[in-house]
C-alpha cells in the first residue's frame, strides 16, 4: 500500500526540519516528532503547553533558555 501526502502537509513537514537546521541540530525534539505524526494523521498524546496552569509561558521556551522546570 502506497499513501502519497499532499503538498501542504509536505511543506509542514519540512518546515519542522527547517527549524531543526535553522536551529544547528541535527535531531527533532519530541514535539516536533509529534508535529510530524499529526501531519500523516497518526495520533499522539496530549501537549502540555504551560507550568502549573499559571501562565507563565511554554516548558519548551523555558527549557531552551536554561530555566528549571519544577512539576
Amino acid at each position: 500500500m502506497k499513501t502519497e501526502l499532499k503538498r501542504p502537509a509536505l511543506q509542514q513537514i519540512e518546515a519542522v526540519f527547517s527549524t531543526a537546521r535553522a536551529e544547528g541540530r541535527r535531531v527533532l525534539y519530541e514535539f516536533e516528532v509529534y508535529q510530524i505524526l499529526n501531519v500523516i494523521g497518526l495520533a499522539t498524546p496530549p501537549v502540555i503547553s504551560s507550568v502549573n496552569g499559571r501562565g507563565g509561558g511554554s516548558v519548551l521556551k523555558r527549557w531552551r533558555a536554561g530555566g528549571v522546570i519544577n512539576w
